[in-house]
């Protein structure tokens, strides 16, 4: 006995970083906390709007997070960083 899954409604989009286009059809979604084109901090309590991305900005900017922790980060500056990883 087998169980087909079909998924009827792909949520698409575009990386609000890099641009990628995604089509996800289930699993765990990725999205960002930002203000204009920087992710804010974790502890930030400002306004914010929030934006999906790929798996891989995603990843991308967490590491620099874990890394300073209370800095804004560039969408620009995590281009760069995916491109050259």
């Amino acid at each position: 006995m087998s169980i087909h899954v079909i998924n009827l409604s792909p949520w698409v989009f575009d990386c609000a970083i890099c641009d990628r286009h995604v089509e996800q059809t289930s699993g765990r979604s990725y999205g960002i906390a930002r203000y204009e084109d920087e992710v804010v901090p974790d502890a930030y309590e400002g306004e914010c709007g929030g934006a999906p991305v790929c798996n891989r900005c995603y990843w991308i900017e967490r590491g620099m997070h874990a890394a300073d922790p209370k800095s804004f980060i560039s969408f620009s500056l995590i281009r760069k960083v995916s491109k050259d990883a």
